[in-house]
């Protein structure tokens, strides 16, 4: 007789009614699906799935290192593996909630409330993505913690750093595609020229320096928010480096800030 290596049996026909409540009552547990009284499948939950991928992908990296251990040249000590787990994770972390603060950004420079007064606000989030963003990509390339944090908030150094030339690269493409799509209206980029690459750069200087200050502006009323930059432009770029290319198609005043 066939064994059921789960707690929880569907046939397939009821699966096909409702899938997600078949999901929902598992709880995170395996679902063998029946057909004709025999388990055809295993149904298992996204996030369970990821997590037994990334159980086997930590157990392949420890046997690897195992195997390789009497190699010259090679540690396979648990504590090394153990490091570059860590430094995985942080790098994930740090990623993650760069995406996070863009996409917030994002989403309150196109929302429909919104007004000239919500521009420091955007500006805010903003800095916090760009800083934790080039940070991640630092932690992937081996960087320390400790290190990344003695940057500070230095914007613009880390922007300008050898190893985030990849970012660095993306940006300056697409602050000339955000332009070109008329994400910024002409008279903010006179005086450069009509260089929208210059014009970011010039205004991510201006962002380190509010956004490092102990009494930011961008945090606190302050007449030097009058000369913010576009926050339209600036979230349209990092929100596009982010998704790989995508550029908002959502129809607003430009001219705002």
């Amino acid at each position: 007789m066939q064994r059921v290596e789960a707690e929880m049996a569907v046939s397939v026909s009821d699966l096909k009614k409702n899938p997600t409540a078949i999901v929902e009552d598992a709880r995170g547990a395996a679902v063998a699906v029946l057909n004709h009284n025999r388990v055809m499948a295993y149904m298992v939950p996204a996030a369970t799935y990821e997590a037994m991928i990334d159980a086997l992908d930590d157990r392949a990296l420890v046997e690897i290192a195992k195997a390789r251990a009497g190699e010259r040249g090679v540690l396979a000590d648990d504590e090394i593996l153990q490091d570059s787990f860590d430094q995985t994770e942080e790098y994930e972390a740090w990623q993650s909630a760069a995406e996070t603060y863009i996409e917030s950004a994002y989403q309150l420079r196109h929302a429909e409330a919104y007004c000239d007064r919500h521009a420091p606000v955007v500006l805010h989030l903003a800095s916090l993505g760009i800083e934790l963003l080039l940070k991640a990509n630092l932690i992937s390339k081996g960087r320390s913690i400790k290190d990344i944090k003695r940057q500070k908030h230095r914007i613009y150094a880390l922007y300008i750093d050898d190893e985030n030339v990849e970012i660095r690269t993306n940006i300056r493409k697409y602050a000339n595609l955000v332009y070109k799509n008329g994400r910024i209206p002409s008279d903010n980029l006179v005086e450069y020229n009509n260089d929208a690459v210059r014009y970011f750069e010039d205004k991510l200087k201006f962002l380190e320096f509010i956004h490092s200050s102990r009494k930011s502006p961008l945090r606190y009323p302050d007449q030097t928010t009058q000369s913010i930059p576009n926050a339209r432009f600036f979230v349209d770029v990092l929100h596009a480096v982010i998704n790989e290319g995508y550029i908002s198609d959502m129809d607003d005043n430009s001219s705002r800030k």
